[in-house]
């Protein structure tokens, strides 16, 4: 990108370690098209097979409305179809779901979560699952996305002291902020990935029981078609989780850091 420097991704830098990771949801999405038979039946007798830790499984459903206008017409004809897109799979404690269907392969942790090494292994295992299955050969899309809800102390609503940013103050008015919500979207020059940071400021929801509620979503995507290797999406998602600890660690204060660490 004109007049930025390309950025270094370091894979060997290291970030702290936090015993009360505040992520509520940690997701990896890969859009690829497979070229093997769809057919329905056969995937699900492959998932029961195959992933026994994910016991309900949830078909998935694609509908499809076409709408006629034609003149003079008083009534527009609709025309409805449903098809078999795929299914959502749950594990037995509900904390990870998979999701096999025609547009590709997504997998979610739900908090509490465990580590990088443990989103990372599993996830690409049930990539692999899904690879086998379907035979994709191009990759569309990638994405890596970490949702972070920091809950501030009790009584605290003074976000600044939390993050490294503030919302816009209203010229000639000195107003409190009881909630945000705000989007940027990030270029990363040097290389093809974008990154999608919102933040939020929530009031609690019970008063009496927890404070505001800090939340740091972060989408790393690489949207470049590249044609499916296993060593290279290895390497793609080690760099999209570097992009995200730089986010999320140069966002927050020390102050934060020692409410979570």
């Amino acid at each position: 990108m004109a007049g930025f420097s390309n950025i270094n991704i370091d894979l060997s830098e290291t970030f702290p370690l936090l015993s009360r990771a505040p992520i509520v949801e940690a997701v990896l999405d890969i859009r690829a098209r497979g070229e093997a038979p769809w057919e329905i039946d056969n995937l699900r007798r492959q998932i029961e097979s195959r992933l026994p830790e994910y016991p309900s499984i949830f078909p998935q459903h694609l509908v499809r409305r076409e709408i006629h206008f034609a003149p003079l017409q008083s009534k527009v004809p609709l025309d409805q179809s449903v098809s078999d897109f795929g299914f959502r799979c749950e594990s037995a404690d509900k904390q990870q779901i998979v999701q096999i269907n025609q547009e590709g392969f997504l997998f979610s942790r739900l908090e509490p979560y465990i580590s990088w090494q443990h989103l990372c292994k599993e996830g690409l295992r049930l990539w692999g699952v899904f690879s086998d299955i379907t035979q994709p050969k191009v990759l569309h899309r990638i994405g890596l996305r970490f949702i972070n809800r920091i809950t501030l102390p009790f009584g605290e609503n003074r976000y600044e002291d939390y993050i490294n940013f503030s919302t816009a103050s209203v010229k000639g008015l000195e107003l409190p902020v009881y909630e945000f919500m705000g989007q940027e979207v990030f270029a990363v020059p040097g290389y093809d990935y974008a990154i999608k940071f919102i933040t939020a400021l929530q009031q609690p929801g019970n008063a009496n029981l927890e404070g505001y509620s800090l939340i740091l979503d972060i989408d790393v995507i690489a949207s470049k078609e590249l044609e499916f290797d296993e060593v290279v999406l290895k390497k793609k998602l080690h760099e999209m989780r570097w992009l995200k600890n730089k986010i999320f660690f140069g966002s927050i204060t020390d102050k934060t850091l020692n409410l979570i660490r």
